[in-house]
């Protein structure tokens, strides 16, 4: 597994940094990201979508995604990334995305919740032929999400493209964006065959 990042400048070759990992990619298809950090950058819309089309294309999963305190990742960057996620077969799902401090709305976090509840990407099993596994850690605080967390602040258990359940944060105080809740069938019994778990 390699660890793989980005320097932390305003302009940086970006095209030359992917030539590295894309022979890797190449010379090994079992090749395994631990950590893919492109956090307080500013790339464009067009360099995410060439980095999520390198990995897309070679295959290669990305255990940790670090892209927090990323101005220009936006509602149509997390639509490419969304598309991303369509795509990815069970092996290759991510266990962790950490988006917090991004220019994201309810629009983009929207799109992001249905690619996670279309896919059977998550809970990723325990063993095979298991009815529970790990959830996806999610991390979104600090952007601008607040419209499509706003039916959880009425009802412990509501709709929203599935069953909500949710909780305060003990330790992270009663802010709308330190909201833990669970996307899953049936989370009062306990049954987790269809769970992702986010944090916000």
């Amino acid at each position: 597994m390699r660890c793989i990042a980005f320097p932390q400048t305003p302009i940086f070759p970006f095209l030359s940094c992917l030539q590295w990992p894309r022979k890797r990619f190449q010379a090994n298809p079992e090749f395994v990201i631990s950590d893919l950090d492109v956090s307080q950058n500013k790339l464009t819309v067009d360099q995410f979508q060439t980095l999520f089309l390198l990995l897309g294309t070679a295959g290669v999963r990305v255990m940790r995604f670090r892209m927090f305190g990323c101005a220009t990742l936006t509602d149509e960057v997390l639509k490419v990334m969304s598309d991303y996620l369509r795509a990815l077969g069970a092996d290759a799902a991510p266990n962790e995305m950490h988006l917090s401090d991004c220019a994201i709305t309810a629009e983009g976090f929207r799109d992001l919740c249905s690619a996670l509840e279309e896919t059977e990407l998550f809970p990723r099993p325990v063993a095979p032929n298991s009815d529970t596994g790990h959830p996806l850690y999610l991390r979104m605080e600090n952007n601008y999400i607040e419209e499509a967390l706003a039916p959880l602040e009425n009802s412990p258990e509501t709709e929203f493209h599935a069953v909500l359940s949710w909780k305060q944060d003990c330790e992270g105080g009663h802010s709308r964006e330190s909201i833990s809740f669970a996307v899953e069938c049936r989370i009062h019994s306990m049954e987790l065959k269809k769970s992702t778990c986010y944090t916000l």
